[in-house]
């Protein structure tokens, strides 16, 4: 189980990665990101900005992520 600190971190995390990739794999990741979660490009935007993010979503997120760096697009 993660504290609240420690989930604050890896949302940080999350954001700091999305805001160093490229235009284009920003686009990329965004799309998969809300497919992934069902949030439209508003949602997406605010969750970012806000870093406001629940606990599924995150790991929802960390996979895409993952996979990102698997098949070497960011």
């Amino acid at each position: 189980m993660t504290t609240k600190k420690q989930q604050k971190k890896r949302i940080i995390n999350v954001i700091s990665y999305y805001r160093l990739l490229k235009n284009k794999d920003k686009g990329l990741l965004k799309v998969c990101i809300m497919e992934k979660c069902d949030f439209s490009e508003s949602t997406f935007q605010y969750r970012i900005r806000n870093a406001n993010f629940n606990r599924l979503e995150l790991i929802a997120v960390e996979e895409i992520i993952s996979k990102f760096k698997l098949n070497g697009l960011a």
